[in-house]
């Protein structure tokens, strides 16, 4: 398992932060497999890219978006808050970040 601290920054409110958590299950030429954990949430997450870029997938809550980089956490936190809830959001947008600077996709 690999630590990650996740800090949140909204404009005009304090920032929070906590640590979330994350295991590469699996991985292949260009997908990987994640379970990512944060604020008592848990995610597999499956990760991989296509031909106009990454994407994200998390079959268990029926969701699946485009990303950026998998290091931008701005832009893959605007695209995952649209469809989960801000702080597992965040955790992910952050757990992803940092296995983009672990490992290779």
């Amino acid at each position: 398992m690999h630590e990650v601290r996740i800090s949140s920054h909204k404009e005009g409110e304090t920032s929070e932060s906590w640590t979330g958590v994350w295991d590469l299950l699996k991985k292949e030429d260009d997908k990987a497999e994640l379970l990512i954990q944060g604020r008592g949430s848990e995610f597999f997450v499956i990760l991989g890219k296509y031909t106009y870029g990454n994407y994200l997938c998390i079959p268990s809550v029926r969701v699946g978006c485009g990303l950026a980089a998998l290091n931008d956490t701005f832009w893959n936190y605007e695209q995952l808050s649209q469809l989960i809830n801000e702080t597992d959001a965040m955790t992910i947008a952050h757990a992803i970040r940092d296995f983009a600077t672990k490992e290779c996709l």
